[in-house]
């Protein structure tokens, strides 16, 4: 190549440079040498944007690894499809159903381990509350049938006042409270089977029965030991509280959430 000039401008050798490099390409390659210089940087500027979205795509990954698999789970299905983003949060909202029947079913083995001591019937009675809100808050209030409600907590004032004269020290408030608490629960899972909608299953009716053996063997209790002594009392309570545990246990095989339910009813063709 060419030496260059003591006396030549350094633009001009840089142009000579690019006119041979250009003579030894050819001119079937680039005839225009703006042109084939500009395509060079627009080649360059794509690279660099697709480089610059893959890195914040890898910082986004990064932090949704970090989060809550389950809130992922539920942020993510904003941006699908509605078929998927729907299935998705049938998945969530089983999840959540799942998880709250397990904790209740807890707090009441925590309840069978403190009733087998008199002196702690007291705190066996506050885990079993704590268990019946569990499955109260994994049941939920849709739909609401509030008629049923009011005929359970009728029902539930009755056996209070039946029961009430045989309570004594912190059972006068207890006692109730609870009797109240489990009203409530039955009538959540009643609330569940939706006969003439169409929309039970076998599990929501094993539910229902479990909850109806649940105030059976807890009425039992009661007047066991606060009325008058039931003959073949421990067989029966522990029969029907048994019973009752493993149809609550049960609804979780096909679980569906009563928000899905009372909201999308199925479409008849």
């Amino acid at each position: 190549m060419r030496q260059t000039g003591e006396g030549e401008p350094p633009e001009q050798v840089l142009n000579e440079w690019e006119d041979s490099l250009l003579n030894i390409i050819g001119p079937t390659v680039c005839e225009d040498h703006n042109t084939c210089m500009e395509s060079v940087i627009v080649v360059e500027s794509q690279e660099h944007v697709e480089n610059v979205e893959n890195d914040h795509d890898y910082v986004v990954d990064e932090e949704t690894e970090r989060n809550d698999p389950v809130e992922t789970e539920m942020s993510n299905s904003e941006n699908l499809p509605p078929e998927i983003s729907v299935q998705s949060k049938t998945q969530f909202l089983i999840y959540k159903y799942s998880r709250r029947i397990l904790m209740g079913l807890i707090f009441c083995c925590i309840g069978d381990a403190l009733l087998i001591w008199n002196q702690y019937f007291d705190l066996g009675m506050l885990a079993f509350i704590a268990g019946h809100i569990q499955y109260i808050r994994a049941f939920g209030f849709k739909p609401l049938q509030l008629p049923i409600g009011i005929a359970l907590y009728s029902l539930s004032t009755m056996v209070v006042l039946y029961l009430l004269p045989g309570l004594h020290g912190v059972f006068v408030f207890g006692v109730p409270i609870y009797i109240f608490v489990i009203a409530t629960m039955l009538w959540r899972a009643i609330a569940r089977v939706q006969f003439f909608e169409d929309l039970w299953t076998w599990s929501k009716l094993c539910t229902c029965a479990g909850s109806i053996l649940f105030a059976l063997s807890d009425l039992l209790i009661g007047i066991d030991r606060f009325k008058h002594k039931i003959e073949y009392s421990q067989v029966l309570i522990m029969s029907t509280y048994y019973a009752a545990q493993v149809g609550i246990a049960v609804s979780v095989v096909d679980a569906t959430p009563p928000s899905i339910n009372s909201s999308e009813k199925p479409k008849k063709n």
